[in-house]
């Protein structure tokens, strides 16, 4: 039994490690399963990089690169404001605000995560929703805790709000950034 429970643990590692939606808990280790898990490895790093014709391999240069862009490219060169006067528009009542400001409640907390799909990783610890769910007696009342902290001070930990980008290329052969789709790995409690 505790045999056949290691070959089972690996086998979900295997599979989280792939990302293959389509795969499921119980698939066996094949061939193809390796490669579609391994796949990733050959394509997870850029050693190259062309700015402007120049092709740059250094991957200091290639990460300075690679933040001037992203940089130049979300930033907002002008302040943005509502061309319209908005105070004679229906607001919301006082109940309303009163639900909206209430404390986050377990039930809520927990109906979230069920709605969330259980094979996604919500950031690089690689936890699952599905850890959420399963562990949900043992975890609560951390993260109601986080949660309870944010609604008393309106604000989070730092770590909470940070982001990891991800450049997965669009192409084979990807070379210039533009080649690059950016996927953000969103951080969460354990981060």
């Amino acid at each position: 039994m505790e045999y056949e429970g290691c070959l089972k643990n690996e086998e979900v590692a295997w599979r989280q490690r792939s990302r293959a939606l389509w795969l499921k808990e119980g698939d066996r280790n094949t061939k193809f399963f390796h490669q579609t898990a391994n796949a990733h490895k050959r394509y997870n790093h850029i050693d190259q990089l062309e700015v402007q014709g120049e092709t740059i391999s250094e991957p200091n240069r290639i990460k300075e690169e690679i933040i001037s862009f992203y940089k130049k490219l979300y930033i907002e060169p002008e302040e943005w404001r509502p061309s319209e006067n908005i105070s004679n528009h229906p607001t919301i009542t006082v109940d309303e605000n009163e639900v909206l400001q209430a404390a986050f409640e377990e039930q809520e907390v927990f109906e979230c995560l069920k709605m969330c799909a259980i094979d996604k990783a919500p950031g690089p610890d690689g936890y699952t929703m599905g850890f959420y769910l399963k562990c949900w007696d043992i975890i609560k009342q951390d993260i109601m805790g986080a949660f309870h902290n944010f609604h008393s001070i309106a604000m989070f930990e730092k770590s909470y709000n940070a982001t990891y980008i991800a450049l997965i290329p669009k192409k084979k052969g990807a070379k210039e950034l533009k080649d690059f789709r950016p996927i953000s790995l969103i951080g969460s409690f354990t981060s």
